[in-house]
């Protein structure tokens, strides 16, 4: 369990008959809003990242909040054996719906209102590039965008993360069996 950096959400985690279903929650209201199958072998952990999200408004949107419901956007990642996922929540049209099947009167001259949107949740899995072998994810965190991210190699000499070049987006710091 996990809540957003907002509090308005809540995702949990079951295994359920290997499936290890991903379900995302308006707590307050008790609905679950979107789920998804994260990975048929074992997660361990799953977390709303707090550096990138731009969360549910309030009646009157705070910094950080999205307008309206439509620009929401948060993003989560889950691991475990032998895997990491990157996933991100928001608000688009339901490819299920046809044009045809939703019908509102328009007045003459008036744009018949685009499709319904509900919650989206989609996950992507992480590449362990050319170097690195696929490992038992057992532990992450977030670190956000402002301080050079370091590490220690292998022989224990402290060194930047190769592709940190910029300061734009947040990272995940994530801990294996191994070290």
């Amino acid at each position: 369990l996990d809540f957003s950096h907002d509090g308005k959400l809540l995702v949990s985690l079951s295994n359920d008959n290997n499936r290890n279903t991903v379900m995302i929650w308006r707590w307050r209201e008790g609905e679950v809003i979107a789920t998804a199958v994260a990975n048929t072998a074992p997660v361990y952990n799953i977390r709303f990242n707090p550096y990138q999200a731009f969360g549910i408004p309030d009646e009157n949107p705070r910094p950080g909040q999205a307008h309206d419901l439509d620009d929401v956007i948060y993003t989560l990642v889950s691991a475990g054996a032998r895997h990491i996922k990157f996933w991100v929540l928001l608000r688009t049209e339901d490819p299920g719906v046809k044009e045809d099947d939703y019908v509102f009167p328009a007045a003459p001259g008036e744009d018949k209102p685009p499709p319904p949107k509900q919650w989206f949740l989609e996950g992507n899995l992480g590449r362990y590039g050319h170097r690195g072998h696929a490992q038992d994810i057992t532990s992450f965190d977030f670190v956000d965008d402002s301080p050079w991210l370091h590490t220690r190699n292998d022989g224990g000499k402290v060194v930047q993360l190769e592709g940190v070049s910029d300061r734009t987006a947040s990272r995940v710091v994530a801990g294996t069996r191994s070290g």
